[in-house]
């Protein structure tokens, strides 16, 4: 049974490896850096090395050089399997130092499988299947530097993206944490300057806020405000009061009126606007906007009463003047009349006239 020591400082990778691995009858052991690993290969020699390259106290090309130079240990197949290390420069390197094979991450596992078993099979001896030209170690030495400093600039370049980013996050939560701040100083002071009385409450009734207008129309400091809920202030014998608590529970909003209670108290009439929603750690809250219209009920009582006296008025007057043209009429039915007598009359003397001229032109 083949005996593989796996490398990596990231125990999932390791993890994933192990499964594939010992799914097709490997042994498997492990290690989380070079040299880790370079300790456990001289305790026990695998068969087969497979490292990552990206690794704390002592990377995987220097695992690989000091594998490679050890004449004891160089016959050992040796696997680079990395995610970081990608450009073919890097996989040149890699075999110029020894290694057998260069895979990236990720990879399907059949094409894992496919890659490493070769290499396996041509090692069966204890010997390298495929002796390869070594460069100098000076020559190692200035591609492994080039190497490093590839990555140092890619993860420069990483970092300064990162940065940028992290420049433009910071940027757009102080202009969020600006316009929050403003959108606060802007709520505080309708709170605070509002002509309408303003509650910050809870579903259930409890009062948390209550603005200097609402403590004015009740007659109440804040505290004794919070401290006897909605049931002090709303008058629970309002037959409309149910109905417009069940309408803010199923559409998350109501306006309309309610009776309210004052501090000696005396009921007053108000409009109401309220509605429920969450605030910044997502618990329900609602707000009441309560505004005292009575004396706007007063105006309108004594508009109606006044309305009233000028209906009575009316009726009188037209009372009044229905007596009078029924006098009127009976005047000039009498005028009438009397004017019939006299013309009847008038008539009646210029007959006798005629009849006297005519006698006295008889004889």
């Amino acid at each position: 049974m083949k005996h593989i020591l796996i490398v990596d400082d990231n125990d999932e990778n390791l993890y994933l490896l192990r499964m594939l691995l010992t799914g097709q009858g490997y042994t498997v052991e492990e290690a989380h850096n070079g040299s880790e690993a370079l300790a456990q290969v001289r305790a026990n020699v695998p068969d087969m090395v497979i490292s990552d390259i990206l690794m704390p106290e002592m990377d995987g090309f220097t695992f690989c050089r000091i594998l490679k130079k050890d004449e004891q240990l160089r016959h050992i197949p040796f696997i680079f399997y990395t995610a970081t290390y990608t450009d073919p420069r890097d996989e040149k390197l890699a075999l110029n130092m020894g290694a057998d094979a260069f895979i990236v991450k990720p990879t399907e596992p059949a094409e894992f499988l496919n890659r490493i078993e070769p290499v396996l099979m041509a090692n069966r001896d204890g010997k390298s299947s495929l002796p390869r030209e070594q460069n100098t170690e000076e020559v190692v030495l200035k591609e492994y530097n080039e190497a490093l400093i590839r990555k140092l600039e890619h993860k420069m370049l990483k970092l300064e993206e990162v940065n940028s980013a992290l420049e433009a996050e910071i940027a757009s939560r102080k202009q969020a944490e600006f316009s929050l701040r403003e959108s606060e100083e802007r709520y505080r002071s309708l709170f605070e300057n509002s002509m309408d009385g303003v509650l910050l409450t809870e579903p259930g009734g409890n009062i948390l806020k209550a603005n200097p207008a609402a403590c004015r129309i009740f007659a109440r400091s804040e505290a004794e405000i919070c401290r006897i809920g909605r049931d002090g202030v709303v008058d629970a014998s309002d037959p409309r009061l149910p109905k417009a608590l069940e309408e803010r529970e199923r559409t998350g909003r109501f306006a309309g009126e309610l009776t309210f209670l004052r501090k000696d108290g005396t009921k007053f009439p108000g409009e109401i606007s309220s509605v429920i929603f969450r605030d910044a750690e997502g618990k329900l809250k609602t707000s009441m906007i309560i505004r005292d219209i009575s004396g706007r009920k007063q105006a309108e009582s004594q508009k109606e009463a006044a309305l009233e006296e000028i209906r009575k008025l009316n009726e009188d007057l037209e009372k009044r003047i229905g007596e009078r043209t029924a006098e009127l009429r009976s005047t000039i039915a009498q005028l009438e009349d009397l004017n019939r007598v006299f013309v009847g009359r008038e008539l009646k003397m210029m007959e006798l006239k005629k009849r006297i001229a005519e006698l006295e032109g008889k004889t």
